[in-house]
């Protein structure tokens, strides 16, 4: 089971018929469907191709302590604090299906993008397996606009860079585990914040196309140049289960005075 949520300005009236009516106008593909007698004043179960979706009405916030983290963090969120702050209820989209953890992803993007589309009252996303928040219409630029030509990746993974000592950078994915590969960690990385950034967002879009291809010793790069060494690891940032760690072969930093 994967898991959304629709964080809402007000407390609102479980929307089932407008969530299917969203669900089969904008994803026909899916086939989506209410269950008859399967649905009450809280919760709504959908069957679609390939899975079921449960729609749960929430008529409370979140505690702040689940957003503060994130709204410190998001790239995606200009004013995550200020909106997330007002929200008052929300809406759980919940994913039951046996598809792979990739085309879940997919089942539960379009089932959040319609219930985000089948009340006014939707402000954003807080998508659980990363985690990471995305303001509405954001999430539904990614959905319509990036979905159908690649993963959309912004919204399924997380990716947190940052400056080290001595003009170095760091960093790591969450959200990757869930799609069903290694989360990618970068220690030390001679780039410049952003391209890592860039690098990260662009190897697991290669990771979710085209598989767990890349293996444990393995020498990847962007060019004939580059030689970047993969090695299947302890995680350097917390993470409680192995990762894949980009070692960068002969790395000396650059004074920091040289990225100015």
């Amino acid at each position: 089971m994967t898991v959304s949520m629709v964080l809402l300005d007000r407390p609102i009236a479980l929307p089932e018929r407008e969530n299917e009516r969203e669900l089969q106008n904008r994803f026909p593909e899916l086939g989506a469907s209410l269950i008859d007698g399967e649905s009450d004043e809280t919760t709504a179960t959908l069957n679609l191709d390939g899975g079921t979706v449960i729609l749960g009405n929430m008529p409370g916030p979140l505690p702040w302590s689940d957003f503060e983290g994130l709204c410190k963090t998001s790239t995606l969120w200009k004013n995550a604090e200020d909106d997330i702050k007002k929200h008052r209820a929300y809406l759980v989209v919940t994913l039951s299906s046996e598809l792979d953890k990739v085309e879940q992803a997919i089942r539960l993007t379009k089932a959040t993008a319609a219930a985000l589309t089948a009340t006014d009252a939707a402000i954003g996303v807080y998508w659980v397996n990363a985690p990471l928040i995305a303001p509405k219409e954001i999430f539904l630029d990614f959905t319509t606009g990036i979905l159908p030509r690649r993963p959309p990746i912004h919204i399924w993974v997380d990716v947190q860079v940052g400056w080290k000592d001595e003009g170095a950078s760091y960093g790591y994915t969450r959200g990757m585990e869930a799609l069903g590969f290694k989360e990618i960690e970068v220690p030390t990385s001679p780039e410049r914040p952003h391209e890592l950034r860039e690098r990260l967002h662009d190897l697991a879009v290669y990771l979710i196309m085209n598989g767990s291809i890349i293996r444990h010793g393995d020498t990847i790069g962007r060019n004939m140049r580059e030689k970047i060494q993969v090695v299947f690891s302890n995680s350097a940032f917390g993470h409680k289960n192995r990762v894949m760690r980009l070692d960068y072969e002969l790395f000396k930093p650059k004074p920091w005075w040289q990225f100015w």
